[in-house]
């Protein structure tokens, strides 16, 4: 690596972030060498993100604050990327924490291996309220060739997230590799499968830098009928690339399954949530998640339950079925 080079890119979408300012920027601080440095996005706050950004990364010549209109958090990610100069890039939330000692390790390591195409990370999740715990991939540690396990991984939907990957920044730039900012549910997999298609081996270290500050918020408290034309378009994504690239046939199996057992979990929420039955059947028919899963043959005899009901709009019957079936 040439002395003047930039080894790692950080990049940080905000928006109405004020609160999360001062601790992100104190967290990144420490890692930052000459040879890393920090993009923080502010996508159009109205509160004091923008100021607070600017006050506290003044005179840090490697942080750099970009201003933006909303676009949302994978037009923030997009515009950062478009900026990185590293060698690497990886993803932090601004909420979230990291540990800058086993961070430190992890430039460390990235100083050692110049020539990685994808390095995944084990996590920690949870909240200061009920703690964290470490949340590891199945995966084999080490450097490896065989990408079946991170498609497997993927499809599966137990590699979501950006924060526990770093990516080769030429990659990302040579293939216009990016978030579509259509999605605001399962854009990061649609750019991490994209992102797939361009490498040939990824390492799984045992660096757990991360930790994901999950929300304590029931999930049901968030739920929106809109969430159903996500997964359309998520499961319409993942639907084409298995079939354009040619990819196993039980990922699109699972990927039919995961459909299913999503659209009838939001059911079952929005229900819950005593959103009318009009109004749930309106979301599932105009997003085209209807006619989707009456051409889907379903071997599971739960899932074939849940397909009738869905289908004939047996909505109360589907979430007292759910709940007896919890989990299958």
């Amino acid at each position: 690596m040439e002395e003047s080079q930039i080894l790692l890119s950080i990049i940080i979408p905000a928006f109405n972030a004020e609160k999360y300012v001062e601790k992100c920027i104190s967290r990144i601080i420490p890692v930052l060498e000459n040879d890393i440095e920090c993009i923080i996005v502010d996508d159009g706050s109205i509160d004091n993100t923008l100021k607070l950004l600017k006050a506290f990364s003044v005179d840090i010549f490697n942080i750099k604050i970009i201003s933006q209109d909303n676009t949302g958090v994978s037009g923030a990610r997009n515009t950062a990327l478009s900026n990185a100069k590293g060698i690497y890039t990886c993803c932090i939330d601004i909420d979230d924490n990291i540990d800058t000692i086993v961070f430190g390790k992890t430039i460390e390591y990235l100083r050692n291996n110049l020539f990685e195409e994808l390095v995944i990370f084990p996590h920690y999740e949870g909240n200061k309220k009920s703690g964290f715990y470490l949340k590891r991939q199945l995966l084999p540690e080490g450097k490896s060739t065989d990408l079946s396990a991170l498609y497997s991984a993927t499809f599966t939907q137990k590699l979501n997230e950006p924060w526990k990957k770093i990516y080769r920044t030429d990659i990302l730039h040579n293939n216009n590799v990016n978030f579509p900012i259509s999605m605001y549910m399962g854009e990061d997999i649609c750019m991490f499968v994209d992102y797939l298609q361009y490498i040939h081996s990824y390492s799984y270290v045992n660096l757990p830098y991360y930790y994901y500050n999950k929300n304590d918020n029931s999930a049901s408290a968030r739920v929106k009928t809109s969430f159903i034309e996500q997964e359309m378009k998520l499961y319409s994504y993942l639907n084409d690339y298995i079939y354009r690239y040619s990819l196993d046939k039980s990922l699109d199996v699972e990927n039919k399954r995961l459909f299913l057992h999503k659209i009838t979990r939001y059911v079952e929420i929005l229900m819950e949530q005593k959103v009318s039955k009009q109004e749930i059947r309106m979301a599932i028919v105009q997003s085209g998640a209807e006619n989707r899963i009456k051409q889907t043959k379903y071997i599971n005899k739960v899932d074939l339950v849940r397909k009738w009901l869905l289908v004939n709009h047996k909505y109360f019957i589907l979430t007292v079925i759910l709940k007896i079936f919890k989990g299958k």
